[in-house]
């Protein structure tokens, strides 16, 4: 009958492969050249063979074993892991990438240079080899470790290897393979390889913590991943491994004839180089003891890179800066050309794919010329312009507008050489230089007072302290110094002699232990000012004992108290400065340093002291305080007035170009120069008026001017005092208040007022109590004045801070008055309408002012008359004013008014006079009478003819004739006492052509009368004839229009008989004639 056969495999174990490790890869191969990669660690446990793919794990089989050879088109990674077998599956992947690359034999195989460059020329690697050299010889390490870093020697110590006939250049140690290694307790085993030359590098050490190993191979190799475990090792390869400090001691040493301590926290193969050939050296020791180990051998692999002989010579160097001549036969696998002209170079290349002559042409193309105008460029700022390249870099970018460009502007501070570099169009670039003098950007002129020092001190001789010094130590507990003398052997003074300083140190307290420094340095006593400067310098040593320093300051005089404890501080609460309060390392000057105090905040110039503390808490035997030093104490003040024709001064302070300078300033008028100024030293100029100062020029000692000249200095005369507004005299109310001001310059003039009790004769001071307040001010105040003090003189002194120092004011006088007394009253007025009313008071004080007022309401209210200022009022009474009442107030200032009574004024009205006539017009021999009429009765009359007074004619009419024609008022005085005016009646001649002869008969006397109304002058003749014709008498009458119309012409003829005369009247110019008769009795 047919049967069946089964069966199976037995496994002992199903575990897949471990991770294998691939053995170093070279950075790349050539196209069309091949490499093997190997699984040199890792177990196939289980699995039965090594897989290798590519694409991915499982992908393209490519080969199967520990190693295979492949020769790749193109870059490739790799892929390995362990396989069948009884694993329970595929085990753990490794990649590996090989990197492709297209090669030549040489590198680069055709140049472009430009002239004067220098051109590596190297043999590719194309060819490199590997060649191992190994020793076979057992290594025993022993069981007698030391216990310490000097490890007990192997069995043999060293180890050798003679490596021989390799090239004396371009071999490097690819790797060292350490077989068989075995030890009980790896990590006690140190292992140092030594090269011919005496370079070391350490392989490994302290590694694989407290375990036993058995048989291990290692492939060290810097291009390996992971260092060797400091817990468990396994075969595989690693980078070379020293675990400092994790097992053991530092540094390794290996002991003669081994190369001693060895310090190599990282090792690396690479460090080999030079000549490999001759003895290499394994050094192995043990360091712990008690365990015992062996290794079977070790190799070392060398790699080998081509090299060549080279032809020509002429531009080969073999340094890359092109200095060192290539030899020629001299085997190397890079060197430098540099040629003149364009070469080609033929390389022997001894070994590889690339052996034999291989050539490469260097072409050399011409570097630009360039060409920089101006050069050199002068005086900045100047625009320079590159030519001969195509691009241009400009360096330093020092004083420049830009750094690219063939045209740049520069403008530097300071002499400058600048570098160009030009690119041609062929890449190709060549440097030239240009100098350019700098010049100063900046100049700022500024004033600076000169202060008044008011004490100093440069502790030439410091203890026994100079006058007006004190000092004070409250330090707790007490120490054995306080301040002393500077000790050059600590540091020198700040200037002077090296001992010319005082200082404090750390023995001020105890030195046992920690205590509190609190050591005092009074100054003498000052008067304190606001704006007053204290300066001073002072350092300590190196910092290490951190120390401190207060300045303080007490305005109780020449008070010197601080309490008494380490933490007091007394009278001085001021803390003005406090150097270094948080005790560090670096807030204390290591160097000699000058600090400033300004006094501010004070109510006026206060008397008191200022105070050094050297106040150091955990000092002395603490970890704080040292030793400090204060020098070149300077207590100084402003001057509070510039005079004329004082020395001051004046700063320059200049920003770059060449020292020293030559300035030119001026004052407005004159320019000075100040040849080889250095910036910020003082000018002295003594201006006799304030004087505003300015830079003209600055000129640096390279001759080229400066920009950017700023600033002026004011310096501010201060004139002697003057007075532009003398005090006035005034007058006060006893008992009241009285004060003098004058107006007096400049500003901070000081003023004193003074007091003459005699008219002038004497004056003294005054001083503020009593009556007087202000009396160093610009306003005397007197308070409560007294009769007594009437007529006193007042004038102040002004002193001012320059010469003359002094100028006193005039004299004013002080009128003490008392209030004014009304003696007689303002009478009531009547007054008739039209006429002067006048009021009148009488009052006593000096000098008093009256203001009349009135009442238009019966005297509820009054108002001021304008311009009654007088002790009568008198004006023209209006009937409207009936009525009012007139008062006066009465001022003597500045006392009280006093207001009269009331006075009443009464106006009574005119009478109403009328003046009337029956006949206005007459003529000669008529006679016409005028009448007056008056409401209210006249008392008594008089007349007017043409505005003057008719005598006698005081009845109610007046009789008028032809010799009194005229305008004629009538004035009437009425029984109530007033006077007044009639209208005006005009009675005038009546025109006739009739001769009127009268008295006709006559005695002898008569007059003619012919009317005459003409504008035209007249001569008219009379003349008198008797009967028989003859003429009696003749006169000439001059008529004109001022003639009275009837002109009284008057003749005496008695001394003719009697009988009947005629009268002839003649006009000569109209030839008018008119005659009549006489008769004479």
């Amino acid at each position: 009958m047919p049967f069946q056969l089964d069966y199976s495999l037995s496994c002992a174990s199903t575990t897949p492969a471990a991770a294998p490790v691939i053995s170093p890869l070279p950075p790349s191969v050539c196209n069309g050249s091949s490499a093997t990669l190997s699984v040199v660690g890792g177990g196939l446990n289980a699995a039965q063979d090594w897989k290798w793919y590519t694409g991915s794990a499982g992908g393209t089989l490519v080969g199967t074993g520990p190693s295979i050879t492949v020769t790749p088109a193109a870059t490739t990674t790799y892929y390995v892991r362990g396989e069948g077998g009884c694993a329970s599956g595929p085990g753990a992947v490794t990649t590996r990438t090989l990197t492709v690359t297209p090669c030549t034999c040489l590198t680069p195989d055709a140049a472009t240079i430009c002239a004067g460059t220098v051109q590596p020329l190297t043999v590719t690697p194309t060819g490199a080899t590997t060649q191992t050299f190994t020793s076979a010889a057992a290594i025993t390490v022993p069981a007698a470790g030391t216990g310490t870093a000097a490890g007990a020697p192997a069995t043999p110590y060293p180890s050798t290897i003679n490596v021989a006939a390799l090239p004396t250049a371009g071999v490097t140690v690819q790797s060292v393979t350490l077989s068989g290694f075995t030890h009980t307790w790896a990590s006690d085993v140190d292992i140092v390889l030594v090269s011919p030359a005496g370079q070391r590098v350490i392989l490994l050490s302290d590694v694989g913590g407290t375990g036993s190993v058995a048989g291990l191979n290692f492939v060290l190799s810097d291009a390996a991943i992971a260092n060797l475990s400091a817990t468990a090792l396994s075969s595989g390869t690693y980078k070379p491994t020293n675990l400092v400090g994790t097992i053991g001691n530092e540094p390794d040493n290996f002991p003669a004839p081994g190369p001693g301590a060895v310090t190599q926290p990282t090792p690396l193969l690479s460090s080999f180089t030079g000549d490999p050939n001759g003895n290499w050296s394994l050094y192995a020791t043990d360091d712990g003891g008690g365990d015992v180990g062996s290794l079977s051998g070790f190799s070392i692999t060398f790699r080998i890179a081509p090299v060549a002989t080279w032809t020509p010579i002429t531009g080969l160097f073999t340094n890359p800066a092109g200095t060192t001549p290539y030899v020629a036969g001299t085997a190397l696998s890079t060197v430098y050309a540099s040629p003149a002209a364009t070469t080609t170079y033929t390389a022997n290349i001894t070994a590889g794919p690339c052996a034999g002559n291989n050539n490469v042409t260097v072409t050399v193309q011409a570097n630009p010329t360039l060409v920089v105008t101006p050069n050199p460029g002068g005086c900045a700022p100047v625009t320079l312009t590159a030519s001969g390249a195509s691009s241009y870099t400009w360096s330093p970018a020092t004083g420049l507008n830009t750094t690219n460009g063939a045209t740049v502007i520069s403008t530097p501070s300071a002499d400058i050489t600048y570098s160009v570099l030009g690119v041609a169009a062929n890449g190709c670039q060549a440097t030239t230089t240009v100098p350019v003098k700098g010049i100063s950007t900046a100049a700022t002129m500024t004033f600076a007072l000169s202060p008044v020092t008011i004490f100093s001190q440069d502790w030439t001789v410091a203890i026994p302290l100079p006058a007006g010094w004190n000092q004070q130590n409250l330090s707790d507990p007490g120490g054995t110094t306080n301040w002393f003398q500077g000790n050059s052997a600590v540091f020198p003074a700040q200037s002077g002699a090296a001992t010319s300083y005082i200082a404090a140190n750390f023995q001020n307290t105890t030195t046992a232990g920690p205590g509190t420094i609190s050591d005092w340095l009074f100054t003498p006593n000052v008067t304190l000012t606001n704006g007053d400067v204290f300066t001073f310098w002072t350092r300590t040593t190196d910092g290490t004992f951190p120390d401190r320093l207060q300045v303080r300051m007490s305005t109780n005089g020449n008070s010197a108290n601080v309490g008494a404890t380490n933490a007091s501080v007394g009278d001085f609460t001021n803390l003005l400065l406090d150097i270094n309060p948080g005790l560090t390392g670096s807030g204390y000057p290591v160097a000699w340093q000058q600090f400033t105090v300004t006094i501010s905040g004070l109510a006026s110039p206060t008397s008191g002291r200022l105070a050094f503390r050297y106040f150091v808490t955990n000092g002395g035997g603490g970890a704080n305080s040292d030793f400090i030093g204060v020098d070149n104490v300077v207590y100084a003040r402003p001057p509070s007035a510039i005079c004329a024709n004082t020395t001051n001064n004046i700063i320059v302070t200049i920003t770059g170009g060449a020292a020293p300078y030559t300035l030119v300033y001026t004052n407005g008028t004159t320019n000075t120069t100040f040849a080889g100024y250095t910036s910020g030293t003082p000018i002295q100029v003594s201006p006799a008026v304030t004087t505003t100062y300015s830079i003209v020029s600055v000129t640096g000692a390279n001759g080229c001017p400066g920009t950017g000249n700023t600033g002026t200095a004011t310096v501010t005369i201060t004139p002697p005092p003057s007075i532009t507004a003398q005090p006035q005299s005034t007058a006060a109310c006893a008992g009241g208040n009285a004060s003098f001001t004058v107006t007096a310059g400049p500003v901070g003039s000081t003023y004193q007022w003074q007091e003459s009790t005699n008219g002038g004769v004497s004056y003294a001071n005054i001083t503020n109590g009593g009556v007087y307040g202000g009396a160093t001010s610009a306003t005397l105040t007197l308070t409560g004045v007294t009769v007594g003090m009437n007529t006193y003189r007042y004038r102040v002194v002004v002193t001012g801070a320059c010469p003359p120092t002094t100028v006193t004011s005039s004299a004013a006088i002080l009128t003490v008055n008392t209030p004014p007394v009304i003696g007689t009253q303002p009478a009531n007025v009547t007054a008739c309408d039209g006429a002067n009313a006048t009021f009148s008071v009488v009052a006593t004080g000096n000098g008093p002012t009256y203001q009349w007022q009135v009442s238009t309401d019966g005297g509820i209210t009054y108002a001021n008359v304008a311009n009654a200022t007088g002790s009568s009022l008198t004006f023209v009474a209006g009937l409207a004013q009936n009525g009012y009442r007139y008062r006066v107030i009465v001022t003597v200032a500045p006392c009280a008014a006093v207001t009269s009574s009331a006075a009443i004024l009464t106006v009574t009205p005119l009478p109403v006079v009328t003046i009337t006539s029956a006949d206005l017009l007459i003529t000669p021999g008529q006679t016409t009478t005028i009448s007056a009429s008056s409401t209210p009765a006249a008392a008594s009359y008089s007349w007017s003819l043409n505005g003057s007074t008719v005598a006698g004619a005081t009845a109610s009419s007046i009789a008028v004739n032809i010799d009194g024609v005229g305008t004629y008022q009538a004035t009437v005085l009425s029984t109530n006492g007033c006077s007044n005016k009639s209208n005006t009646l005009v009675i005038g001649s009546e025109a006739s052509d009739r001769l009127w002869i009268y008295p006709n008969p006559t005695t002898g006397r008569f007059q003619v009368r012919l009317y005459y109304n003409s504008t035209y002058a007249e001569k008219r003749v009379v003349t008198v004839y008797n009967q028989l014709g003859q003429v009696i008498t003749s006169k000439q009458f001059n008529l004109n229009s001022g003639s009275a119309p009837y002109l009284s012409m008057f003749f005496d003829v008695t001394n003719v008989p009697a009988g009947t005369y005629t009268v002839k009247v003649a006009d000569h110019f109209t030839g008018k004639v008119v005659a009549g008769q006489l008769i004479v009795q």
